[in-house]
């Protein structure tokens, strides 16, 4: 009868180390009660994947698609050096094993606008983090004062996640016009220095008088090479005009 106790008492005992503490459950690798990871994932700066637990070998899951900033997921790998084919998303469970994510950056657009300035130059296309290099446009009349997204002046040293839309800010030039008034003379408080011109702006100018001409406009230089500066056209560096004047002949009848 001592026998049959010891018998018994020695079954318990191994019984008991076999169960999972606590719970007097079997401790079955293959159920979900075993909490060793069994399918790690190593995002590859890609957002951060809870392991995957409890697997039975030849269960089949389903492998998630992570997400990183500006790249474009291709696909798990079983090795760090991302080689070979890539995971199948119903991936059968066989061991444990660390799976590796695989990316390709996302390619992005700017686009280029101007108001006051036509522009000649074509959309650029970016990677994502890579420096950019945007050209700076020339005018005649105004100064380039950055390129703006919206409100905002665009200072980005890297290419966004996004597409990109630019307008260029322009401020006006200054100049100063000179008149020659040839001889002439003009009207009290009326001056031969215009400054401050903005570029791009259109003059008015005064009419001088001199004895004896007609005044007939304002001129780009006093040979005939000169160009007539007309109402309508617009100032695009600082400059001199002249004023051009035909005389008028008297006749007088001798009775």
């Amino acid at each position: 009868m001592k026998n049959l106790k010891l018998v018994v008492f020695m079954f318990l005992v191994v019984l008991l180390a076999g169960c999972v503490p606590g719970t007097g459950i079997p401790n079955n690798p293959d159920t979900p009660n075993n909490k060793t990871p069994n399918i790690t994932f190593e995002p590859n700066g890609g957002e951060e994947l809870e392991a995957l637990s409890g697997l039975k070998v030849g269960q089949t899951v389903k492998l998630p698609t992570p997400v990183k900033e500006g790249h474009m997921f291709i696909g798990w790998y079983d090795n760090e050096e991302l080689k070979g084919n890539s995971l199948p998303k119903n991936y059968t469970y066989k061991e444990d094993v660390t799976i590796y994510a695989l990316w390709l950056k996302q390619q992005y657009k700017i686009y280029f606008s101007s108001e006051e300035v036509d522009l000649t130059v074509l959309n650029q296309t970016y990677a994502f983090g890579d420096e950019l290099e945007l050209f700076t446009p020339k005018s005649d009349v105004y100064d380039f004062a950055g390129w703006y997204e919206g409100e905002e002046e665009f200072t980005e040293k890297t290419m966004p996640s996004r597409e990109v839309y630019l307008t260029a800010k322009w401020e006006p030039k200054k100049f100063s016009v000179t008149l020659d008034l040839n001889g002439g003379t003009l009207e009290a408080g009326e001056s031969t220095l215009i400054e401050n011109v903005a570029g791009g702006s259109t003059l008015v100018l005064p009419i001088p008088s001199k004895e004896n001409h007609l005044f007939i406009g304002w001129y780009t230089s006093l040979d005939d090479r000169g160009m007539k500066f007309l109402e309508n056209d617009v100032v695009t560096s600082s400059m001199t005009l002249y004023a051009q004047a035909s005389a008028i002949f008297l006749l007088f009848r001798i009775q």
